[in-house]
């Protein structure tokens, strides 16, 4: 995905995920050479999983949890 095509995919999900933050994300890793797997816990609307899997090279894979709460019935 191009980042223009990136930038409009995030700008569509609602959440509290501000561009500053989303630099900072992509770049706290990118120094480091790490690989591998990644699960993303908790995610709330799944911007930063759209940002991960962005980021997935060949042989990675990328999964988000999302544990919605259902709304009580009386």
């Amino acid at each position: 995905m191009s980042a223009p095509d990136l930038t409009a995919a995030l700008e569509r999900i609602p959440g509290w995920f501000w561009p500053t933050d989303q630099r900072l994300f992509e770049w706290f890793p990118s120094g480091e050479g790490a690989s591998g797997d990644v699960l993303e816990m908790a995610a709330y609307l799944g911007k930063s999983a759209v940002l991960i899997g962005a980021h997935v090279r060949r042989g990675e894979c990328a999964a988000g949890w999302l544990r919605r709460r259902s709304t009580p019935t009386r």
